[in-house]
């Protein structure tokens, strides 16, 4: 057997190696995707509550403030009705009374207005914690790769291989080199998994490697 013929085989099963490890690793991505899916769906659900929750918070900020006017407008009311007996100079009895209720709704106003202004804030600070964990949930859900695209790249992958190997014309083999980089470059754009382009790498190096040292030779 000729050293050419040897070299050939050598590269042939040294791809088939790495290759089948892509394989592999591709049923290991799928595997983990289905996780990732159920995970998403699950999230999705989490998602559609933390909407309604952020909903319901915003609504309660509404209402809260619609309390606190009314009690503005009830505290000046009983402010203009406070002057009032102040002005009069009422020494009756019942005037007396409902001087000295005034004077406990107002303090009364102003303990609750202190406690809807406590609630805005504690409102205001989980609101933003439910927005924060939407970001989040979005951020996350975009991030789910597509396996179909890495079963047909490993496809093509080894198409392009087989052809280079099996190339002895040095121009034909530059356009086949031409197309695997262009191959590469559409893998950089995808959002998938580092270590199944760091495994890439380790073929592309193999093939590389054998072609150069084949061509020296």
């Amino acid at each position: 057997m000729e050293k050419s013929d040897l070299l050939l085989t050598r590269t042939k099963t040294s791809l088939e190696i790495h290759l089948t490890r892509l394989s592999r690793k591709i049923n290991d991505l799928k595997s983990s995707n289905e996780d990732l899916l159920t995970t998403k769906n699950n999230l999705e659900i989490q998602k559609k509550r933390l909407e309604n929750d952020l909903l319901s918070t915003k609504n309660e900020i509404l209402s809260v403030n619609k309390k606190i006017n009314e009690i503005e407008l009830e505290k000046k009311e009983l402010k203009e009705k406070l002057d009032e007996v102040i002005f009069t100079n009422k020494v009756e009895s019942d005037a007396f009374k409902e001087l000295e209720e005034s004077k406990k709704q107002i303090k009364q106003l102003k303990e609750q207005e202190e406690k809807l202004k406590t609630d805005i804030t504690n409102l205001t600070k989980e609101n933003k914690i439910l927005e924060r964990k939407y970001k989040e949930l979005n951020n996350f859900t975009n991030e789910i790769f597509d396996e179909k695209y890495l079963a047909d790249f490993v496809r093509r992958m080894q198409s392009l291989s087989s052809k280079i190997i099996g190339k002895k014309n040095v121009s034909s083999k530059a356009k086949l080199w031409e197309e695997l980089i262009n191959l590469k470059m559409e893998l950089y754009k995808k959002s998938i998994p580092n270590s199944f382009k760091e495994m890439w790498y380790t073929v592309f190096r193999e093939l590389f490697l054998q072609t150069y040292n084949s061509n020296q030779r």
